[in-house]
């Protein structure tokens, strides 16, 4: 709290000073003109002057190497964690960490969040944009709460679609190849009056793995749909107004969801995810930004199960109620030897129930269940950014959600849990001299959900020029997750209806068991200090980017959530990271370039579960080479062991445009070989193999344009 107090007095005694010593009038759009990105500050800074390290994967490089989806683009990521538990199940984490359930990193669409704040997660199968229609993916890789708030805990991954003033004409495109993958799109991009507009469609499907490791099929093939529409629309004065609607339905297999069930769980699912802002000039020095989103996730997941007849007896779920650990030995088959006082009615209930049942109460008894939910989010946002003068700008910002989760399965008795979620943020870059740049960052964050009245975060990073083509940098920042309803607020009870039999007179009945956690959980915490080095070195094509990192981790949650867990959640957990990251790019002429990723990662944990997406050494190379008829690359993917396995992949791409009249087509042929089955962690004593029955895989593209 003193260091955020601290932080805001500085912010005003530098506006103050930047604002008396002003020489000059610095018009806002003239920062339009500077080469630069939108960063962790949502200032817009040249990458020399951002403070901390950045992946831009660019709409070109995802072409070029034959990236379909957006989370295969995250391997070209220094330090970022990517594997799967299946072939739908993406597992993804920057600086790995809990492979379970990765929830420690922001990820946003044109500034939207996707990231689920109900179950804590993101569903990246799902993601209702493909790679087509993805102007750049930007990759801030630092702790970024004072700038997105709470969960922007290791990083933030923006993926920017393009401007509609791009994708004029009509665009196609059709990938087939092994593994049934098959994706097929197409859009249509126009105007009129002063606004551009994109509409798109999509169909991706695709097989997954062919074998777990009983050597059984494995269900994780996925099939999506996928339809948006976005628009730019520009007015006199520099005000712009920008709509995009991203919609996504389609089924996604999946293997299990208890020990009795009947049946394949599978998933279907449903994202809605839109968004309205308005940007504006208020003078030659200040920008208002206003916008509004709406975001909606709908799954429904239903299967039969098939348990003993005893797990659905109503005085075994009244003797779990009054005391869980009693309940849990006769759903064992264990007598207790001892019996409180004020548990023995209930016992003599389920005793009396049992001996009238018989034998029968061990049977199989079926049921219909079911875990389905919808998630829904309310954002209004609005940030000003202001020129106090050619070395101080200043951007603040208010954000105000509502979430809302209903579900009857994991909200027993309300079918609804709700939270709202209010931040103010500000960051200001200070330029003293023209080699020197400060940049101070502070957010205060309440919710409803948590104990304290509100949680701050901070950052504190300099940057300093060495020469025009290289600086180096220290930065030290703070960021924090908070618990997401299934942490601290389930009731999860599954409902069971057509049961083969009736109970009780009625044909639906509850599983005995409830999960609650007792326990009210604190935000998981971070606080990273961070020295790097940047170069651009134009002459000889070359760009380098080197950072080393030191991560404190506390307070976090990394017990595994299992329904029929006695145990509650707890902020016992600890980690500490630290290590260093290289990216380069090397463009020494025209027809070649080679790109570098490369992360090594020292974990330090006592907790089992934070090293199940750990990799020491994780890294990326791709070779390309420019020729008359198109491009050929040549690419390498891999890890030391992430997810209990040595992770190698080798890709080979060739892409040749072609030009039929007004038109372009370009052809690309995809060559992928795995070395090894791939693993994934589950518990200490089991991992899931994934496995290919072979280990080359082949992918056919065609791109059409009609301009």
């Amino acid at each position: 709290m003193r260091k955020t107090m601290f932080l805001l007095g500085t912010l005003l005694v530098l506006a103050n000073n930047a604002y008396s010593s002003e020489i000059e009038d610095i018009e806002f759009n003239e920062l339009e003109s500077i080469e630069s990105i939108i960063t962790a500050t949502k200032l817009k800074q040249p990458i020399k002057d951002v403070p901390a390290s950045v992946t831009i994967i660019t709409s070109e490089q995802l072409k070029q190497y034959g990236i379909k989806r957006v989370p295969d683009a995250l391997e070209l990521v220094p330090g970022m964690a990517v594997a799967k538990a299946s072939g739908n199940d993406y597992r993804i984490s920057y600086h790995g960490t809990n492979g379970l359930s990765p929830r420690r990193m922001q990820v946003l669409i044109d500034g939207v969040s996707i990231y689920r704040y109900g179950l804590a997660s993101v569903d990246w199968m799902q993601i209702p944009v493909l790679i087509d229609q993805v102007e750049k993916i930007v990759v801030t890789r630092t702790p970024s709460g004072t700038t997105y708030g709470a969960n922007s805990f290791f990083a933030v991954v923006n993926i920017i679609t393009k401007h509609t003033s791009k994708t004029q004409g009509i665009n196609g495109f059709l990938s087939y190849g092994s593994l049934d993958t098959s994706m097929v799109g197409l859009s249509k991009g126009g105007s009129f009056g002063d606004t551009s507009y994109r509409v798109a469609i999509s169909h991706d499907e695709g097989e997954g793995y062919d074998e777990n490791y009983l050597a059984i099929d494995r269900q994780d093939a996925h099939s999506i749909d996928r339809i948006s529409w976005k628009s730019n629309t520009m007015f006199d004065g520099g005000t712009e107004l920008n709509t995009g609607v991203f919609y996504s339905t389609g089924d996604i297999a999946n293997e299990y969801a208890d020990p009795y069930q009947q049946e394949y769980p599978h998933i279907e699912v449903e994202d809605l995810i839109s968004h309205a802002g308005l940007a504006f000039d208020i003078n030659n020095k200040n920008r208002m930004d206003l916008s509004f989103k709406y975001i909606r996730m709908d799954r429904k997941q239903e299967w039969r199960t098939c348990p003993p007849t005893l797990a659905w007896v109503s005085e075994l779920r009244d003797l779990h109620f009054a005391n869980p650990e009693l309940a849990a030995m006769f759903a064992a088959g264990i007598m207790p030897t001892e019996v409180p006082p004020e548990d023995q009615p209930f016992v003599d209930a389920l005793l009396m129930r049992l001996f009238m049942m018989g034998n029968s109460v061990y049977e199989p008894l079926c049921g219909d269940l079911n875990q389905n939910y919808v998630e829904k989010r309310y954002v209004f946002e609005v940030n000003d950014t202001y020129v106090y003068s050619d070395n101080f700008r200043l951007v603040t910002g208010l954000h105000f959600a509502v979430d809302r989760f209903e579900s009857e399965t994991y909200a027993f008795e309300t079918g609804k849990l709700s939270s709202d979620y209010i931040y103010w943020m500000t960051n200001a870059e200070y330029k003293p001299t023209e080699n020197l740049s400060i940049n101070l960052g502070a957010i205060f964050e309440h919710s409803n959900r948590l104990r304290e009245d509100y949680y701050d975060s901070t950052r504190i990073a300099v940057n300093y020029n060495l020469t025009q083509e290289q600086t180096i940098r220290f930065s030290t920042a703070s960021s924090i997750r908070t618990p997401d309803l299934m942490e601290n607020d389930r009731n999860w009870s599954f409902l069971g209806r057509n049961l083969d039999q009736e109970l009780d007179g009625s044909s639906e009945a509850y599983i005995y068991f409830n999960s609650v956690n007792a326990d009210e959980l604190e935000p998981e915490e971070i606080r990273s200090t961070e020295i790097g080095y940047y170069g651009n070195f134009s002459d000889i094509g070359l760009k380098l980017d080197v950072k080393l990192f030191h991560e404190d981790l506390t307070n976090l949650i990394s017990e595994r959530i299992d329904f029929f867990d006695l145990a509650s959640l707890t902020n016992g957990g600890e980690a500490r990271l630290k290590g260093y990251e290289i990216q380069a790019e090397y463009n020494p002429n025209k027809q070649w370039s080679a790109r570098l990723a490369y992360g090594y990662l020292d974990s330090e944990t006592e907790e089992f579960f934070e090293e199940t997406l750990y990799a020491k050494h994780k890294g990326s190379v791709n070779l390309l080479y420019r020729f008359d008829a198109g491009t050929t690359m040549l690419g390498y993917y891999g890890s030391s062991k992430l997810s209990s396995v040595p992770y190698r992949r080798y890709e080979w791409v060739t892409r040749l445009p072609f030009k039929l009249g007004g038109s372009d087509l370009e052809v690309e042929f995809k060559v992928t070989t795995h070395f090894g089955d791939y693993g994934y962690i589950v518990d200490p004593k089991f991992a899931v193999e994934n496995k290919f029955d072979d280990s080359t895989h082949y992918l056919l593209s065609l791109e059409y344009a009609i301009k």
